[in-house]
């Protein structure tokens, strides 16, 4: 048997090693745990992101001629124009902003006060298949007076965790909101919202004013 005699100095040096390779091992394992389990080393639950909410087909109507337009207003018990939840919208009977490229409308969005992540609205006319354009992709601002047509986009993101305004009463969040739509555009629409928990598809009869 043979002793090996080490001085204290580098005993301590090896412990010390010891223990910080431990604490970035179990910490490794620990993020890889919550990856795997759908939370952020902050413990934060991950949201869906854009891109995977993208990914989900638009699912229409799609009517042939002679089609019926399929309007379902009011189809909630919360007296909004649209929607069965947990998104609704009104805007039944707002003025038509009308101008040389289309038609603008501007409606207001409602989301229950429990909801959370990112929510995608997509819509087209059901008979032109011309797709429903919004101002501010992200609903963040405003109604605004003038539109630049550079700015629509084809798909507004809500984030439904922070809305414009909440309501002090309910506690919904409200988003106001500017579409456009393209001369040519029937008035027979359908929008489809949805995450990855929910969809709703919505459809009205929102005929342009006649010409002048």
């Amino acid at each position: 048997m043979f002793r090996i005699r080490a001085p204290l100095s580098l005993v301590a040096t090896f412990v010390l090693i010891a223990l910080v390779a431990a604490v970035f091992i179990g910490g490794g394992a620990v993020r890889d745990w919550k990856a795997k389990h759908g939370a952020s080393p902050s413990g934060e639950v991950n949201q869906p992101t854009l891109a995977e909410l993208e990914a989900i087909p638009l699912n229409l109507p799609r009517l042939t001629a002679g089609d019926p337009c399929p309007d379902n207003p009011g189809v909630n018990s919360l007296g909004y124009d649209y929607g069965n939840g947990p998104v609704y919208f009104n805007g039944r009977l707002v003025p038509v902003i009308v101008s040389s490229w289309g038609y603008f409308y501007d409606l207001i969005y409602y989301s229950a006060p429990d909801l959370t992540g990112l929510v995608l609205v997509r819509g087209r006319d059901l008979r032109s298949e011309r797709s429903i354009l919004f101002l501010d992709q992200y609903g963040g601002g405003a109604v605004v007076d003038t539109v630049g047509l550079e700015a629509l986009h084809g798909e507004l993101v809500l984030n439904l965790g922070h809305p414009r305004l909440r309501d002090a009463t309910t506690g919904y969040g409200i988003w106001y909101i500017r579409l456009g739509v393209p001369k040519g555009w029937t008035g027979c629409w359908g929008m489809q919202i949805e995450n990855l928990e929910f969809s709703e598809t919505i459809t009205g009869y929102s005929p342009p004013p006649p010409a002048p």
